[in-house]
């Protein structure tokens, strides 16, 4: 008791392969969609309810297969603790659509509900990413991959957003005119080393220090959720540098979030496993800021005979080295490919598109 106000805590043991239903009848039931098989003929899993701060076992067994809600799914029946409890999962996608808890009378229906998890994938309106067919076109990406040294004029209006412009940095020059409504002028690229191995130990004697935006949570960059947290601690545990431990997130962002045209924030694409560049740079900052490398959002151009919406990261690594480059998306590290054209920092939207921005090549 404090200032007359009352507290009370509780606790209870988190069992082993266990998963926290929570929030509302069909968000709490959303880590299921990852573990349902709706083909099989039992299912039982031990549950967590926060609010009852109880562990109960779903336990459901397979008693049909019929339409329902206009697709082909499977009826489950069965128990949630000693609670019957009715489940539709679809056959295509394994994503439960119906709920019926028959002693309360309750049938949710997931056309009745308005997704949040749904309205988080929409990709901007005239965002032109790189297709998923064309990452994985060896032809189509050698030539992007390879590329030592990028000239270019380029023209566009920054819409009064100069506080956001990235045109120079180790890898690339600006020469040009820049105001309020304007950037015209020629960009050159090169595929340098940032002197990476010359990071330090890892785990670093002292913390990495730079500007407090790039070290702290932000929209779609969880970095102070447990789920990211644990994740990146276990990636960078092997890790002997900084770079070593940087370089360990970039490849497991890279193998294991898929490459898709849907976006997410960070925590929510590790649990959906799928992503665009934008959301794989943000799973990446919220990684190696958790583990506390300062790291940030570079948004731009990836050059492909058009110019594509793209998004890749850089790493803090000292004062003596700065900042360097990693794309998950790519595959790359320190030395990438010139075609990335970098136009702005920051996880934001940027105030312009590739659609609108003009791209020359010069040789």
């Amino acid at each position: 008791t404090s200032s007359g106000i009352n507290s009370t805590e509780q606790t209870l043991n988190f069992p082993t392969n266990g998963y926290i239903i929570d929030q509302n009848i069909f968000a709490h039931f959303f880590p299921l969609n990852f573990v349902v098989n709706p083909r099989v003929g039992n299912i039982r899993y031990i549950v967590i309810v926060p609010q009852l701060m109880a562990v109960e076992t779903l336990d459901v067994a397979n008693e049909e297969e019929k339409e329902y809600e206009g697709a082909k799914c499977t009826h489950f029946i069965g128990k949630l603790g000693t609670t019957d409890i009715e489940l539709w999962v679809r056959q295509d996608n394994a994503r439960i659509v119906g709920i019926v808890l028959p002693s309360q009378k309750i049938e949710v229906k997931l056309t009745q509900v308005k997704s949040l998890q749904e309205e988080s994938t929409k990709l901007p309106a005239g965002y032109h990413p790189i297709k998923p067919e064309e990452l994985s076109d060896k032809d189509f990406m050698k030539p992007i991959r390879k590329s030592k040294k990028f000239k270019a004029h380029i023209s566009f209006s920054p819409k009064g957003r100069l506080d956001r412009l990235y045109l120079n940095r180790r890898a690339q020059t600006f020469i040009g005119q820049v105001d309020q409504n304007t950037v015209d002028g020629d960009v050159e690229v090169r595929k340098l080393s940032h002197h990476v191995t010359l990071s330090g130990e890892w785990p670093p004697h002292e913390p990495l220090v730079t500007d407090p935006i790039f070290m702290s949570p932000a929209p779609g960059i969880d970095s102070d959720d447990s789920l990211v947290i644990k994740r990146a601690q276990a990636i960078v545990e092997p890790a002997h540098t900084i770079w070593d431990a940087a370089r360990a997130i970039n490849i497991w962002v890279n193998r294991n979030i898929t490459y898709d045209m849907v976006r997410y924030g960070a925590k929510d694409a590790i649990v959906k496993g799928r992503g665009d560049s934008h959301t794989k740079a943000l799973v990446a900052v919220a990684m190696l800021r958790a583990v506390g490398i300062p790291a940030r959002v570079v948004r731009g151009i990836l050059y492909a005979d058009v110019p594509l919406d793209h998004s890749w990261v850089e790493v803090f690594l000292g004062p003596e080295i700065g900042w360097a480059p990693m794309d998950p998306t790519t595959d790359e590290d320190d030395e990438i490919s010139a075609r990335h054209i970098s136009l702005w920092i920051g996880e934001q939207e940027p105030p312009v598109y590739a659609k609108d921005i003009t791209v020359e090549p010069k040789k």
